[in-house]
């Protein structure tokens, strides 16, 4: 596995592995209509405008995907500048997703690894993560040393949802997760 920036040529990876995803991870959190509009070519498309304009409309933001062994994007992650929040932390990890069959293998460690090192040498210390409350697999970010520091109710996806920041007051943790051999 490798962990690389990612490239407009991968918008079509990313978006398959963004509705897969949310196709399995959120059928309890967010209403079944919604999952079932996901589009892989809307998706596609959302990431193509993305991956070609980051630099433009999200300065200091970044993307990076988990490509396997075949060449096939697997997982994907990126962050930047928080976008505030009223809280103390100024680097964020904006998203991580990655394939059902791919989990518990490490992976998505060394995808957050990646952004908070990222997000160091961008001269950000700290770092917080939005996730939906209810989300089954929070306790990752547990695990990652993440703490819960603010919680935020909103309309989005034709459901009022409940969402936990996860934050990191330090990100010197995450050099100690690294797995040495691992280069992005």
């Amino acid at each position: 596995m490798v962990i690389r920036e990612a490239k407009e040529i991968d918008a079509s990876s990313i978006a398959k592995v963004v509705v897969d995803t949310w196709r399995t991870t959120y059928t309890s959190i967010v209403p079944q209509n919604y999952l079932d509009s996901l589009s892989y070519q809307n998706t596609t498309n959302r990431w193509q405008e993305r991956l070609s304009n980051t630099p433009k409309l999200w300065p200091g933001w970044f993307t990076y995907v988990a490509v396997d062994e075949n060449g096939h994007v697997i997982g994907f992650s990126g962050g930047g500048p928080s976008n505030g929040y009223s809280l103390p932390f100024s680097g964020e990890l904006g998203f991580i997703y990655l394939l059902k069959s791919q989990q518990r293998q490490g992976i998505g460690r060394q995808l957050a690894v990646a952004v908070a090192l990222r997000l160091k040498k961008q001269g950000h210390n700290s770092m917080l993560v939005w996730v939906f409350s209810a989300n089954p697999y929070r306790a990752f970010y547990e695990s990652l040393g993440g703490r819960p520091v603010a919680e935020r109710e909103s309309e989005k996806y034709g459901a009022s949802i409940l969402e936990t920041a996860y934050g990191w007051k330090d990100l010197e943790i995450f050099e100690n997760i690294q797995r040495p051999d691992l280069k992005f």
